[in-house]
């Protein structure tokens, strides 16, 4: 015999209703049935974010809350679109139409645990790191652990020993966490020596214990210094004159000491 196919279904628009056909004993029957609404909902996803369904073969995107499918009684198969950085509750399932039908989606996002790791401070103090409007605090030594969606974030670390300080920056965190290593170093302050005395463009130099002298035909010499006292001499290359040596601290501020150079004074006898 012929072999006759009719499509499962069709629309006939005398009607308004969708035309079922199906085959019983041999005999071709035709069926009127109503098409109904089967609503995707999402939650959780930031506004005019993307996602999809794909129901009973047939896929939308769509950039609102909702997508609809149009949909006669039966079971049928659906999946959800993957997000990055966001879970959804149910990927794919199943949908019994018996009317209209609705369907939640709750999305969450997904955290990454970054890593923060300190170097440079002393045993003993406490640092931390701001980000994402939030605190996080370890013993010196001890790393620091902070859970982010994906996305940029700016830090700043402290740490209680206020003599050391370290640089802030951003981590980028997309699809995992990211590792930061934050390098501390003591705060160093300015510390100016002013020459008094010497001929314009006379060449002379400050010495301190420890440290490598700095020369200077300017009427200044500035040095970087961390908290303490130190201990400084002074000279010149002008053998006519004696400069000076002296002790000074720096705490917590910048300093500023004269250098004075005075004519150096030979005796001098007369024999009459």
């Amino acid at each position: 015999g012929q072999t006759v196919s009719f499509p499962t279904v069709s629309y006939d628009p005398l009607i308004s209703a969708p035309v079922i056909f199906t085959e019983n004993s041999g005999m071709y029957m035709i069926e009127v049935g109503n098409v109904y609404t089967v609503r995707f909902t999402e939650n959780g996803l930031p506004q005019a974010e993307g996602w999809g369904v794909t129901f009973a073969g047939n896929s939308e995107v769509s950039y609102s809350s909702t997508v609809e499918f149009g949909s006669f009684r039966g079971e049928y198969n659906y999946s959800v679109q993957p997000i990055p950085g966001y879970r959804a509750s149910s990927y794919s399932g199943s949908v019994d139409v018996q009317g209209n039908t609705s369907v939640e989606i709750n999305f969450t996002q997904v955290e990454y645990t970054s890593h923060f790791r300190e170097e440079g401070l002393p045993a003993g103090s406490e640092w931390w790191v701001n980000i994402s409007s939030s605190s996080y605090r370890e013993p010196a030594g001890s790393e620091i652990n902070v859970t982010l969606p994906n996305g940029t974030y700016y830090y700043v670390p402290g740490a209680s020993e206020t003599t050391y300080s370290a640089q802030g920056g951003s981590i980028t965190v997309d699809g995992s966490g990211v590792n930061t290593t934050v390098m501390f170093s003591p705060v160093l302050y300015s510390v100016t020596f002013n020459e008094l005395g010497l001929p314009a463009g006379t060449e002379w130099w400050i010495g301190i214990q420890g440290l490598k002298a700095v020369e200077s035909y300017h009427t200044s010499i500035t040095l970087s210094l961390t908290n303490g006292t130190y201990q400084f001499t002074s000279g010149s290359y002008n053998s006519s004159f004696r400069g000076t040596s002296g002790e000074f601290t720096v705490q917590g501020s910048q300093e500023e000491i004269d250098v004075n150079y005075t004519p150096v004074l030979y005796q001098v006898t007369f024999v009459i």
